[in-house]
């Protein structure tokens, strides 16, 4: 369901007034103000077709508003909640790769054969270009992406099989084509590169200085189901539940991640700080960039595993995740400095359009930007 203009307006004038206002306390006016308009957006996405949503916004000052749809009663603070992830993987294979480069165990123009000398048509292929999607990989993960969930443990070589059956697709470096299975392949890289695990990096290079305590490997099927968003896929004529825990090596470095609100929100508040722990910022996964218009015009480039994407004209920063069962997003408003992240279950009804979801999905996002940039511009919320 679309989000009206009156909605978007009235938020706003509702900001404004409490902005302008000459009372002893407009920012605590402005934030409930703001947490009003969160929970009216977030409401919209229930007729789309979701189940269970967090939407989650915070100021560059820290000031944080979130809102909530379906889940458990008892959980009186959505930001636990556990959600697949997909895409929203690939910052986290980018982001490991980048810490290999600083280390001096690898650099971006490094042929992948360095590291896969058996890789079937990797000839030619540079790191940047799988980071980038220019590599021109056939992409076999699409198969698996389409119809019902996979099921079982997949290895890479089953996913590069895969890939050679889908065929390179044009030469490296010649145009953007999004890619799953390049991301594959850097997780592999990573692998050969750091002598332990893609998972093993990442948990101790990323996930543990961070202290994200609630963050998984789908490839592993650990992630505790109980305090799991429920999302279902349509398949087989009935709605099937994805929750888990489940194998997702199938998604591998491309998609397999699980994590909560709360520990997405300390990944980004670190990229947004040059004295994090990992030393990387968001200028980092941006050095290198390509034009993605070709995925659409509100996606004008995209990066080193992340993209730039307009949501309602503001221009973010960030990754997406759409998996069987979830649809996510998490990524800064490059004006504002304004955080933010949407997780989505669905419910796998029948009928459902998945492009109504997206486009009601985006229409959160863009309406929720405003309202938060609005007050942060505005001083409300500093």
């Amino acid at each position: 369901m679309a989000i009206t203009g009156k909605i978007i307006i009235a938020a706003l004038a509702v900001l404004a007034g409490a902005a302008a206002a000459k009372a002893e306390a407009p920012a605590t006016r402005s934030e409930s103000a703001l947490q009003a308009s969160l929970d009216r957006l977030a409401a919209t996405l229930g007729p789309a077709g979701v189940s269970e949503a967090v939407l989650v916004v915070e100021t560059p000052s820290g000031a944080r508003r979130s809102a909530r749809v379906g889940g458990p009663i008892k959980s009186a603070d959505p930001s636990g909640r556990l959600f697949q992830i997909g895409s929203q993987t690939k910052w986290f294979t980018a982001a490991a790769i980048l810490l290999l480069e600083r280390d001096g165990a690898l650099k971006l123009d490094d042929p992948v054969t360095k590291y896969l000398p058996d890789l079937h048509g990797g000839d030619g292929v540079l790191l940047r270009h799988l980071l980038t999607h220019t590599s021109g990989l056939g992409d076999g993960v699409a198969f698996l992406e389409d119809g019902a969930a996979p099921e079982g443990r997949f290895t890479f070589e089953e996913l590069a099989l895969l890939s050679r059956i889908k065929r390179r697709a044009f030469e490296p470096g010649a145009r953007y084509e999004y890619n799953n299975f390049a991301f594959d392949v850097l997780g592999e890289v990573v692998a050969a590169a750091s002598g332990r695990s893609r998972e093993a990096f990442v948990q101790a290079r990323i996930l543990d200085p961070l202290g994200m305590k609630e963050t998984y490997f789908g490839a592993l099927a650990d992630w505790p189901a109980a305090n799991a968003a429920r999302g279902y896929h349509r398949q087989d004529g009935a709605a099937a539940e994805m929750t888990g825990p489940r194998d997702l090596s199938w998604a591998s470095a491309a998609g397999d991640m699980v994590s909560s609100a709360d520990d997405l929100m300390r990944w980004l508040t670190a990229l947004s700080d040059p004295g994090n722990p990992l030393g990387l910022t968001l200028d980092d996964f941006m050095k290198l960039s390509v034009d993605s218009s070709a995925h659409g015009a509100d996606m004008p480039k995209y990066g080193l595993g992340v993209m730039n994407r307009a949501f309602g004209g503001r221009l973010t920063i960030g990754h997406g995740g759409v998996i069987h069962g979830y649809v996510t997003y998490s990524g800064v408003d490059e004006a504002s400095g304004v955080r933010f992240i949407l997780l989505t279950a669905t419910e796998g009804k029948e009928g459902m359009s998945v492009q109504s979801l997206l486009s009601a999905f985006s229409s959160a996002l863009a309406s929720a930007l405003h309202v938060a940039a609005f007050a942060v511009e505005t001083g409300a919320t500093e």
